[in-house]
């Protein structure tokens, strides 16, 4: 009986690491929107012991503190964004959304793809609230084996702009560069985009497809809320149909 207890215990202890979410960067993200989208690809590493199945962001619509946040989930996680008829300026992506591009992705040999700021996982805070001097990096031999997400925030309304402001945690991997300029955007959008060019066809050669309101729009990584990251807040049940 002894014995029969502590392979049971090994067994589900193991079972349970298999299935524990591993630490991965937190990103702050804030928006703003009126008939058009903001755009970010976000690129990341995946560190050792990731698993696509289980490690999904997860979003958080923030509120006035940085324990005062929102537990979005799948909210905000779309399915499959790979034709003209999925993206960008539709209904169903009103709001803030985030979806896979491509997984374990190597670029093909000789592109040009670039990135407006690389993130040194050794530089501690990272902050882009402005659009000045962005580092425009061409990636090279350091973008094997990355995972790429779309971040998008859109709202229809053009007569006044909605605003923003998300956390997005990366379980597992590390954000290594972030592309937000509509130009580069649209340029990479051959490597990236699920579908092909098409797929982002409304927005493709938009001018406000990207970041441009620099006076509330931009980013952080690893800064006060996300440094450290806040403990994941339990998703409220779904009630019975």
């Amino acid at each position: 009986m002894v014995k029969f207890n502590l392979v049971s215990a090994v067994f589900l202890a193991a079972i349970s690491a298999s299935n524990a979410q591993i630490d991965g960067d937190v990103m702050r993200i804030k928006t703003s929107v009126n008939g058009s989208t903001d755009q970010v690809r976000v690129i990341t590493r995946p560190r050792d012991g990731f698993a696509r199945g289980r490690d999904k962001p997860k979003i958080y619509e923030m509120g006035d503190t940085c324990n005062d946040k929102n537990y979005k989930g799948c909210d905000c996680l779309s399915d499959a964004i790979d034709t003209p008829s999925d993206c960008c300026k539709k209904d169903s992506l009103n709001g803030f959304h985030i979806w896979e591009e491509q997984m374990n992705y190597r670029l093909p040999v000789d592109s040009e793809v670039t990135v407006q700021d690389k993130i040194n996982k050794n530089a501690g805070c990272f902050k882009r609230f402005n659009g000045n001097s962005p580092e425009n990096a061409l990636m090279g031999h350091w973008s094997n084996n990355i995972n790429v997400y779309m971040v998008q925030a859109y709202a229809p309304n053009q007569a006044q702009r909605t605003f923003g402001d998300h956390m997005v945690e990366f379980p597992g991997q590390d954000v290594i560069a972030l592309m937000w300029d509509k130009s580069s955007l649209d340029a990479s959008d051959q490597y990236f985009a699920p579908g092909g060019v098409a797929t982002y066809g409304d927005v493709y050669g938009g001018a406000w497809r990207g970041f441009e309101h620099w006076d509330y729009e931009g980013f952080e990584i690893s800064c006060l809320c996300t440094d450290p990251p806040t403990s994941s807040p339990t998703p409220n049940p779904t009630p019975p149909p």
